[in-house]
């Protein structure tokens, strides 16, 4: 059995340090040896130290964190000769500083396709040893087992509609001082993402360079690639900001929970805004939703945390497709989507789903039982060791 460290730091929410406790029980119940090292704590680098030098067959960082640990200006990975997993669970573009940093063993993990695409062309070929895609599992509460509602049970839920997340403003694009044909580039890419319910921001800004018969270099491609992120920031909250003024306008009764959205209770009077509340305070709130919204902040071919964990507690998702929820379920029978070219659909949609609690309550027995089956934290934990095992031997030959 493998002997492994995962870190723990700060967290929005806390939803990352819930991924390493889930993850860690997952990994100790299939037998492993998982010690857990919380980087915010005082003496978090003298234990780190002591449990590098009895030699654990690879560490495991969410987004990277401690990959940039060094000792007289080497890698504390490269000195005890042990792998570094930075299992990324937002864009990589947000990130390329930390996985610039130089090892010899630096393996990477994303949650869509598309992000490991970018990594492949971004960084040079031998810097990272191996990536996979490799999603959150469906969060829960440990202590309690996850069954399935009746019907009965399905319908007492208390909280119709459930959304949580960070209120990031009103959208502005946030390139408006720049150069102009960089300005122009920037929109246009932008334009094209949100044309499309399925369009990468590599490839929207590769439509976008071909329609203008340009053929930039490598270099200067990731140059372009460092300015994705105030793209990808603007289309997030874009999203975020039209789809629940949406249904606001047609006066949905949303619980809402994140930071932020206090200022607009005046504009949106039919929501209920209940303050920040923790991830942990989310899985409370799952079990007792009927209908979970999601925006999928354009993970266009993988999936976010929220719809595994929705689902798993027994919620009905209504979200905006990925190539990887359509491969896994199907609409209407495990979850519901809906398009970005077709919003103004939604919220009449969303009030015959209350209206037919049957339909709500059998989509979302459907698809418990389908992340239940491959999408849990015991699921992905055997992907990790798969995925550990199998370079290791790829690399021995």
């Amino acid at each position: 059995m493998a002997r492994i460290i995962l870190y723990k730091g700060q967290s929005n929410y806390g939803s990352l340090r819930l991924h390493v406790d889930q993850l860690g029980s997952a990994l100790r119940k299939s037998g492993h040896n998982v010690i857990i090292i919380d980087l915010m704590e005082k003496y978090s680098l003298t234990n780190l130290n002591r449990e590098l030098n009895n030699k654990p067959d690879f560490v495991l960082g969410f987004n990277g964190i401690g990959i940039d640990l060094t000792s007289q200006g080497k890698s504390i990975y490269d000195i005890v000769n042990v792998p570094y997993i930075a299992a990324i669970v937002d864009h990589p573009h947000f990130h390329i500083e930390r996985l610039s940093t130089k090892m010899n063993q630096l393996y990477v993990t994303c949650l869509d396709r598309s992000h490991l695409k970018f990594l492949r062309t971004y960084f040079p070929e031998k810097h990272i040893k191996g990536s996979m895609l490799w999603m959150p599992g469906g969060n829960r509460i440990i202590s309690n087992d996850i069954n399935v509602d009746s019907k009965e049970k399905y319908l007492d839920r208390d909280i119709s509609i459930l959304f949580t997340g960070t209120f990031r403003g009103e959208p502005e694009r946030g390139w408006k001082n720049y150069a102009p044909s960089i300005k122009s580039l920037l929109d246009n890419i932008t334009d094209k993402v949100l044309s499309s319910n399925l369009l990468s921001y590599e490839n929207a800004l590769e439509t976008v360079l071909n329609e203008l018969n340009m053929d930039l270099s490598k270099e200067q491609i990731n140059k372009m690639n460092l300015l994705m992120p105030l793209v990808d920031s603007f289309v997030h909250a874009y999203r975020r900001y039209t789809f629940l003024e949406q249904l606001a306008q047609h006066n949905l009764n949303i619980d809402l929970y994140g930071i932020g959205w206090e200022k607009m209770k005046s504009k949106w009077s039919s929501f209920t805004f209940n303050g920040e509340g923790s991830f942990s305070d989310t899985l409370i709130k799952l079990k007792k939703a009927k209908i979970v919204l999601n925006t999928n902040y354009n993970f266009v071919d993988g999936g976010h945390e929220r719809v595994f964990a929705a689902m798993i507690n027994g919620a009905a998702i209504i979200t905006d497709p990925s190539k990887v929820y359509m491969e896994e379920f199907q609409d209407k029978q495990d979850i519901f989507f809906y398009d970005w070219k077709q919003l103004d659909s939604v919220p009449a949609n969303i009030t015959n789903l209350l209206e037919n609690p049957d339909e709500l309550w059998e989509v979302a027995v459907s698809g418990q039982k389908k992340v239940l089956k491959s999408h849990t934290w015991e699921a992905r934990a055997e992907q990790l060791i798969d995925f550990v095992e199998l370079n290791k031997i790829i690399y021995s030959l």
